[in-house]
């Protein structure tokens, strides 16, 4: 189905002159994925919320209402309600004389109620004990907090677990989304202008998302060794600022 975004586009760059090797070196967005566009051969995009940012990346560096045409392609293209009508569950009518299970024992508590409780004072047990260690993305709340000596009569005051702090950099027009460890949006799906700087934030963990590589990033002071090709890219960063690139399937879309 042909939404009328590419031709706009295309027309659009033909009239202010600009070829597509221009305006790949322009956004950071390949020049394949420009054609494909035009072309609005979306088999061949990443798709989402990628797809989306490069539309309103190249729109908007035409002078065109980048948000518009994104908007556009997400209606006509993205499907955002199931195909099929959620079935909620039938219970089956109980049988007369079935009204207790094959366990239940009369008027004492069930067996799955007893092995629950069980399970429930040995999870408290080992807590108590440290023996179970909270997620290492985000600390457990109400827990042991480390301390150190503040050197004044061996007085010591608490310490919490360690924290990253993320600032991101636009090299070039960008779109990021940036979700901390309470999952909340920081980056809302935005696209940054060159120079933009969006930070310092600071939590647990991130996961960050970039429509390409036209970026930096500073964690905990110290810039990070990223790709700076067009591609789509992202990443997690642990507590204590470790990085790891994420497959595509996991990163954040701010959908």
């Amino acid at each position: 189905m042909n939404s009328g975004i590419g031709e706009a586009l295309h027309s659009e760059r033909r009239r202010v002159g600009l070829d597509l090797d221009e305006i790949e070196a322009a956004t950071k967005i390949r020049g394949r994925y420009l054609r494909a566009i035009e072309d609005e051969d979306w088999e061949a995009l990443p798709g989402g919320a990628y797809t989306r940012s490069f539309i309103r990346t190249y729109a908007t560096h035409l002078g065109l209402d980048g948000e518009r045409l994104a908007d556009e392609y997400r209606r006509a293209h993205e499907e955002t309600e199931e195909r099929y009508p959620r079935l909620d569950p039938v219970r089956p009518p109980r049988r007369p004389g079935r009204d207790r299970g094959p366990l239940d024992t009369g008027g004492g508590p069930r067996p799955a109620l007893v092995a629950g409780g069980l399970v429930l004072l040995l999870v408290a047990a080992l807590i108590g004990l440290g023996l179970l260690a909270g997620d290492d993305d985000e600390p457990a709340t109400g827990g042991p907090t480390e301390r150190r000596a503040s050197g004044q009569g061996g007085r010591e005051e608490p310490q919490g677990p360690p924290r990253a702090t993320l600032t991101v950099r636009a090299t070039a027009p960008v779109w990021v989304c940036l979700i901390d460890a309470r999952n909340l949006a920081l980056l809302d799906g935005v696209t940054l202008a060159p120079g933009t700087e969006e930070g310092p934030f600071r939590s647990g963990r991130f996961i960050v998302a970039f429509g390409n590589g036209g970026f930096e990033m500073l964690i905990n002071g110290e810039r990070a060794q990223t790709q700076t090709d067009p591609n789509p890219v992202g990443y997690r960063i642990g507590r204590r600022g470790g990085l790891a690139e994420l497959p595509e399937g996991q990163r954040p879309d701010c959908a």
